[in-house]
Order: structure tokens, then C-alpha cells, then sequence
């Protein structure tokens, strides 16, 4: 009898991790496969720290690049898009307007080089670390003879939510461009502002690389000084301790509906749901506020490279809790197979189990 039950351990262990994977997963199996699919929007992100919960909901870039000509141009944009670009000349305080349209799905530009586009696009999207390869990517260009150059960057960053919250609901409201509390509605926006500027140091050396290339750094929170964990923008200045879960909002049958996604990152926002970037919703018709959001980075898009590091990431982050318990019930499943059937073939060879 108590050989049957050793035998009956792994078999009734692998059968336990495979429910517990199921019911892990039930609501998102539930959603992901029975629920209907809508287009959303990553609106806004959720910054858990110890003592304190920050909902960022907007956030304002400028972005100043000083060119090699004399010329500057300047950009301003609203959650990542650009929304304006000037471009203004040596002689005569000139100033033309750029396409912001074409910026934002990085074409060409007439009169810009293809590299310089690029950089302004980074500038606008990018943490401290983007802009300080933005800069010397474009300085090792000098002398090349591949068109105007950028010689200095500068960024200024304002973002806008709520902060210092002690908790945030599941569910928040979305008025179909922002989210904000049901608590807070009619309340003024907290704002973390962060002025930095990237540029050739007068001591970098040989090549441009023992120096930093953040020439300058200053940021401001609530009004007050502000010295982050790492000098950068406000949600890539965080300690790895911090948590970021993205908030999801989308609309379907006549509801708008914001919610916090079950998927989140520690030092800094996950790569494979990209703040105010499109996402995959599967939501329940008849309570649309029961919803969850596909980790998906969708079709190949610019660097393969780093779009296979979001795939992976989401695939992970999404269901790599339930691969582990399923993985795990699978593999007790086949060891207690393998040692019914040795056990079976011993008993037919005339011994004990």
C-alpha cells in the first residue's frame, strides 16, 4: 500500500500545479478567450514606491537641438507626439515649420539628414541614456560630410498625475484623452519637471567617451528641488525597488473605461506595454469594466532587435507565472509515468515495486 502511494505522489502533484496554473489564470484565460477584442491605449502609468503611489498621466517634452549651421530647431510635443516643429534659420531669425506628422513616423524630412531626423525622434522618446548615444552618434558624424549635424541637445520634460496617493483603485475614469481619479475629479495636476542637456563635454578626450555627455541636469517636484535615485527623466529615474504597472484604457459599447493592468516591471516601465502606445484589449460585453490587456508589441516595426525584446518580455511578464506552474505540473506528470512503468516492469519481472 504505501508503494502505490509513493507512486501516486508525482502523478497527484502534477495534477496540483496544473490546476493551480489554470486558476492562476482563469479571469485572463476567461477574458482572453471568451471575451470580445478592441483596440486601447496604454493612458497612463502607475508608480508604486514604499512609501507612496504616483499616477502619471501626461507628460509635456521640449526639445531644443542646436545644429552645426547655427541653426536650432525646436520641438514640442504632448504624450510622446510631436505636435509642432520649427526649424529657425542663421541669417535674419528666420524660422520655418517642419513636418510634425512626417517626425512622428520617422521619414525623411527635406533638408534634414536621415541621422539628424532620427535623433530628434529619440530625443523626444528617449531616456537620458538615448540621448546620450543620440549625441554621440551624431558627433562621430562631424567632418563626415553627410549634411548638418547636431551639436546640443536639450530636454525639458513636465510630468503631470497624481502624486504621493496612498492607494489607486482598479478601475480609474477616462474621458477618452486623459485618466484621473474618481476621488480627484476637478483637482490640480502634481507636475515633476526635469531640464537636462546632452552634448560634446570640453573634457571627453580621445574619442568623446570618458566624460559624460549629460552636460547638465536639473529637476523639480512639486515645486521643490528634486535629487531622483539615477539623473534622468522622471520615470526612468527610479530605484529598481520601484514598481510601474501601466494603466490600459479603451472604449466599447458606449463605455469608457480605464484600468490597471496586471502586468508591471521593476526600475522602470515595461518594454511590451509602451506608454501612450496602442495595445490589445479583451474585455467582458456585458461588464466592460472586466478587461485585460495583451502584453503584445504587434507587427515588426523599426529595430527588429528591440521589438524582440518587447515580444519577449510581454510573453513573459503575461504568462510566465502560468508556464513555470504548468511546466513544473507536466514534468511530476511524466516523472510519476516513468517510474509507474519501471515499477510495472519490475512486478512482471517477478519483484516488488
Amino acid at each position: 500500500m504505501s508503494a502505490r502511494i509513493r507512486l501516486a505522489v508525482f502523478p497527484v502533484l502534477g495534477l496540483a500545479l496544473l490546476v493551480a496554473a489554470g486558476v492562476w489564470s482563469a479571469r485572463e484565460l476567461r477574458l482572453r478567450f471568451g471575451g470580445l477584442a478592441v483596440e486601447g491605449r496604454i493612458a497612463a502609468m502607475l508608480v508604486e514606491r514604499e512609501n507612496g503611489v504616483d499616477l502619471c498621466t501626461e507628460i509635456d517634452a521640449e526639445v531644443v537641438a542646436d545644429l552645426d549651421d547655427g541653426s536650432r530647431i525646436r520641438i514640442e510635443a504632448r504624450n510622446y507626439e510631436i505636435r509642432s516643429a520649427t526649424r529657425e534659420g542663421v541669417a535674419g531669425g528666420t524660422s520655418g515649420a517642419l513636418d510634425a506628422a512626417a517626425l512622428n513616423r520617422r521619414e525623411p524630412l527635406p533638408g534634414l539628414a536621415p541621422e539628424l531626423a532620427r535623433a530628434l525622434f529619440e530625443a523626444v522618446r528617449g531616456d537620458a541614456d538615448t540621448l546620450r548615444r543620440a549625441a554621440m552618434r551624431e558627433d562621430r558624424r562631424r567632418g563626415s560630410g553627410a549634411g548638418t549635424r547636431v551639436v546640443r541637445i536639450e530636454k525639458r520634460e513636465t510630468v503631470r498625475g497624481h502624486f504621493g496617493l496612498g492607494s489607486v483603485p482598479d478601475v480609474l475614469e477616462w474621458d477618452g484623452e486623459s485618466v484621473r481619479l474618481p476621488m480627484a475629479a476637478g483637482s490640480a495636476l502634481d507636475e515633476v519637471r526635469v531640464r537636462a542637456v546632452f552634448a560634446r563635454p570640453a573634457d571627453s578626450g580621445e574619442g568623446g567617451r570618458k566624460a559624460d555627455w549629460m552636460t547638465g541636469y536639473e529637476a523639480v517636484r512639486e515645486g521643490m528641488p528634486w535629487a531622483p535615485a539615477r539623473r534622468d527623466f522622471a520615470l526612468s529615474a527610479e530605484p529598481y525597488a520601484t514598481q510601474f504597472r501601466p494603466v490600459f484604457a479603451f472604449e466599447a459599447a458606449g463605455h469608457r473605461v480605464a484600468r490597471l493592468a496586471h502586468i508591471g516591471r521593476h526600475g522602470a516601465p515595461t518594454l511590451a506595454l509602451r506608454l501612450f502606445s496602442p495595445c490589445r484589449v479583451y474585455f467582458d460585453p456585458k461588464h466592460p469594466a472586466e478587461a485585460v490587456v495583451a502584453a503584445d508589441p504587434g507587427f515588426p516595426e523599426g529595430d527588429r532587435l528591440a521589438w524582440f525584446s518587447r515580444w519577449c518580455e510581454g510573453i513573459f511578464s503575461q504568462w510566465g507565472s502560468t508556464a513555470l506552474l504548468a511546466i513544473a505540473g507536466l514534468g511530476c506528470l511524466a516523472t510519476g509515468g516513468l517510474l509507474i512503468s519501471l515499477a510495472g516492469y519490475r512486478l512482471g519481472e517477478g519483484g516488488s515495486p
